[in-house]
Protein backbone atom coordinates (compact mmCIF):
# COMPACT_ATOMS: atom_id res chain seq x y z
CA UNK A 1 0.00 0.00 0.00
CA UNK A 2 0.98 3.63 -0.46
CA UNK A 3 -0.95 6.58 0.93
CA UNK A 4 -0.39 10.33 0.90
CA UNK A 5 -1.79 12.61 3.61
CA UNK A 6 -1.98 16.41 3.78
CA UNK A 7 0.00 18.23 6.48
CA UNK A 8 -0.51 21.69 7.98
CA UNK A 9 -3.68 22.51 6.09
CA UNK A 10 -2.29 21.39 2.74
CA UNK A 11 1.06 23.20 3.03
CA UNK A 12 2.85 19.86 3.05
CA UNK A 13 2.41 16.11 2.75
CA UNK A 14 3.24 12.81 4.40
CA UNK A 15 3.69 9.78 2.16
CA UNK A 16 3.57 6.28 3.71
CA UNK A 17 4.31 3.11 1.80
CA UNK A 18 4.68 -0.53 2.81
CA UNK A 19 7.96 -2.14 1.77
CA UNK A 20 9.49 -5.41 2.96
CA UNK A 21 7.93 -5.47 6.41
CA UNK A 22 8.58 -1.78 6.98
CA UNK A 23 6.60 1.44 6.68
CA UNK A 24 8.59 4.07 4.78
CA UNK A 25 7.45 7.52 5.92
CA UNK A 26 8.49 10.66 4.02
CA UNK A 27 7.25 14.18 4.76
CA UNK A 28 7.82 17.54 3.09
CA UNK A 29 6.70 21.14 3.69
CA UNK A 30 7.70 24.59 2.54
CA UNK A 31 10.16 26.13 4.99
CA UNK A 32 8.35 29.13 6.50
CA UNK A 33 11.27 29.85 8.89
CA UNK A 34 8.90 29.91 11.85
CA UNK A 35 10.83 27.30 13.81
CA UNK A 36 11.02 23.56 14.45
CA UNK A 37 8.24 21.32 13.09
CA UNK A 38 7.62 17.74 14.21
CA UNK A 39 5.57 15.14 12.34
CA UNK A 40 3.22 12.50 13.77
CA UNK A 41 1.65 9.39 12.25
CA UNK A 42 -2.06 9.11 13.13
CA UNK A 43 -4.54 6.26 13.53
CA UNK A 44 -7.81 7.55 14.92
CA UNK A 45 -6.97 9.12 18.29
CA UNK A 46 -3.61 7.36 18.47
CA UNK A 47 -0.44 9.08 17.28
CA UNK A 48 3.25 8.33 17.04
CA UNK A 49 6.07 10.85 16.70
CA UNK A 50 8.05 10.35 13.49
CA UNK A 51 10.61 13.04 14.26
CA UNK A 52 11.62 16.61 13.48
CA UNK A 53 11.77 18.05 9.98
CA UNK A 54 15.17 19.19 8.71
CA UNK A 55 15.70 22.29 6.50
CA UNK A 56 17.00 21.39 3.04
CA UNK A 57 17.07 23.67 -0.03
CA UNK A 58 14.07 25.76 1.00
CA UNK A 59 12.04 22.76 2.16
CA UNK A 60 11.47 20.99 5.45
CA UNK A 61 11.90 17.23 5.06
CA UNK A 62 11.71 14.06 7.12
CA UNK A 63 12.32 10.42 6.22
CA UNK A 64 11.93 7.43 8.52
CA UNK A 65 11.46 3.66 8.24
CA UNK A 66 9.35 1.88 10.88
CA UNK A 67 8.67 -1.78 11.62
CA UNK A 68 5.20 -2.87 10.56
CA UNK A 69 5.12 -5.33 13.47
CA UNK A 70 5.73 -2.46 15.88
CA UNK A 71 3.02 -0.34 14.27
CA UNK A 72 0.54 -3.22 14.48
CA UNK A 73 1.48 -3.71 18.12
CA UNK A 74 0.87 0.00 18.80
CA UNK A 75 -2.43 -0.22 16.86
CA UNK A 76 -1.21 2.42 14.39
CA UNK A 77 -1.46 0.40 11.19
CA UNK A 78 -2.86 1.15 8.77
CA UNK A 79 -2.56 4.89 9.47
CA UNK A 80 -5.44 7.30 9.02
CA UNK A 81 -3.39 10.46 8.49
CA UNK A 82 -0.49 12.61 9.60
CA UNK A 83 0.08 15.84 11.49
CA UNK A 84 2.81 18.49 11.48
CA UNK A 85 3.05 20.90 14.40
CA UNK A 86 5.29 23.85 15.21
CA UNK A 87 6.93 22.78 18.47
CA UNK A 88 9.61 25.46 18.88
CA UNK A 89 8.97 28.96 17.53
CA UNK A 90 11.96 30.85 16.14
CA UNK A 91 12.87 34.13 17.78
CA UNK A 92 12.23 36.98 15.37
CA UNK A 93 14.65 39.58 16.71
CA UNK A 94 18.24 39.38 15.59
CA UNK A 95 20.93 38.00 17.87
CA UNK A 96 22.80 40.83 19.53
CA UNK A 97 26.45 41.01 18.54
CA UNK A 98 27.91 41.20 22.04
CA UNK A 99 31.35 40.16 23.23
CA UNK A 100 31.44 36.33 23.37
CA UNK A 101 32.12 34.57 26.69
CA UNK A 102 35.75 34.04 27.67
CA UNK A 103 37.35 31.20 25.71
CA UNK A 104 34.71 31.26 22.96
CA UNK A 105 34.48 32.92 19.54
CA UNK A 106 31.48 33.52 17.30
CA UNK A 107 31.03 31.09 14.41
CA UNK A 108 28.83 32.36 11.56
CA UNK A 109 29.02 29.17 9.44
CA UNK A 110 29.03 26.19 11.83
CA UNK A 111 28.00 23.79 9.07
CA UNK A 112 31.47 24.04 7.50
CA UNK A 113 32.93 22.32 10.58
CA UNK A 114 30.61 19.31 10.63
CA UNK A 115 31.56 15.99 9.08
CA UNK A 116 28.03 14.74 8.41
CA UNK A 117 25.93 16.17 5.56
CA UNK A 118 22.67 15.91 7.52
CA UNK A 119 24.16 17.85 10.43
CA UNK A 120 25.67 20.42 8.08
CA UNK A 121 22.25 21.02 6.48
CA UNK A 122 20.55 21.38 9.87
CA UNK A 123 23.17 24.00 10.84
CA UNK A 124 22.57 26.21 7.80
CA UNK A 125 20.10 28.55 9.50
CA UNK A 126 21.70 28.73 12.95
CA UNK A 127 22.65 32.10 14.40
CA UNK A 128 24.42 33.23 17.56
CA UNK A 129 26.61 30.09 17.59
CA UNK A 130 29.78 30.03 19.70
CA UNK A 131 32.90 27.95 18.98
CA UNK A 132 35.55 26.68 21.37
CA UNK A 133 38.52 24.66 20.11
CA UNK A 134 39.85 21.75 22.19
CA UNK A 135 42.84 19.43 21.93
CA UNK A 136 40.67 16.67 20.43
CA UNK A 137 38.19 18.74 18.42
CA UNK A 138 35.78 21.52 19.28
CA UNK A 139 32.55 22.51 21.06
CA UNK A 140 29.61 24.38 19.54
CA UNK A 141 27.33 26.36 21.87
CA UNK A 142 23.84 27.15 20.53
CA UNK A 143 21.65 29.80 22.20
CA UNK A 144 18.56 28.27 23.75
CA UNK A 145 15.43 29.63 25.38
CA UNK A 146 11.69 30.21 25.17
CA UNK A 147 10.55 31.15 21.67
CA UNK A 148 13.77 29.99 20.01
CA UNK A 149 14.03 27.10 17.53
CA UNK A 150 16.22 24.21 18.65
CA UNK A 151 19.34 23.83 16.53
CA UNK A 152 21.07 20.63 15.37
CA UNK A 153 17.85 18.66 15.71
CA UNK A 154 19.42 15.23 14.90
CA UNK A 155 21.55 15.58 18.07
CA UNK A 156 18.68 16.76 20.29
CA UNK A 157 19.16 13.99 22.88
CA UNK A 158 22.88 14.73 23.29
CA UNK A 159 22.65 18.46 24.03
CA UNK A 160 24.22 19.63 27.29
CA UNK A 161 22.75 22.79 28.87
CA UNK A 162 25.16 25.43 30.17
CA UNK A 163 25.02 29.06 31.25
CA UNK A 164 27.57 31.36 29.61
CA UNK A 165 27.62 35.02 30.70
CA UNK A 166 24.08 34.66 32.04
CA UNK A 167 22.65 33.18 28.81
CA UNK A 168 21.45 29.59 28.33
CA UNK A 169 23.21 27.53 25.66
CA UNK A 170 23.16 23.94 24.46
CA UNK A 171 26.65 22.50 24.10
CA UNK A 172 27.63 19.92 21.48
CA UNK A 173 31.08 18.31 21.27
CA UNK A 174 32.81 17.12 18.08
CA UNK A 175 36.09 15.47 17.18
CA UNK A 176 38.58 16.91 14.67
CA UNK A 177 36.62 15.38 11.76
CA UNK A 178 33.42 17.13 12.86
CA UNK A 179 31.76 13.94 14.13
CA UNK A 180 29.73 14.08 17.38
CA UNK A 181 31.25 13.05 20.69
CA UNK A 182 28.47 11.69 22.88
CA UNK A 183 28.98 12.87 26.49
CA UNK A 184 28.72 11.01 29.77
CA UNK A 185 26.16 12.23 32.30
CA UNK A 186 28.78 13.40 34.80
CA UNK A 187 30.81 15.53 32.38
CA UNK A 188 30.96 19.29 32.35
CA UNK A 189 30.56 21.16 29.01
CA UNK A 190 34.31 21.76 28.93
CA UNK A 191 35.17 18.08 28.86
CA UNK A 192 35.41 16.00 25.72
CA UNK A 193 35.44 12.41 26.98
CA UNK A 194 32.86 10.13 25.45
CA UNK A 195 32.14 7.72 22.67
CA UNK A 196 33.04 9.10 19.27
CA UNK A 197 30.69 8.36 16.41
CA UNK A 198 32.76 7.17 13.48
CA UNK A 199 32.51 9.14 10.28
CA UNK A 200 31.04 7.06 7.50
Amino acid sequence: MEERYALAGGRGWLRVREEGGRAICQAEMEDDHRGLYKVWLLHGERRMLLGAMIPEKGKLRLSRALSLDDLYHRKLWPPSGGAAELTYAARREEIRETQPPAGWVRERCPGRLLGDRLLARSAQQLSGVLLKKTRSGFHLALPYGSGRAFGLTPLFCFARPATLDGETYMIFSFNEQGCPIFPHKDESPGETNGVIQKKE
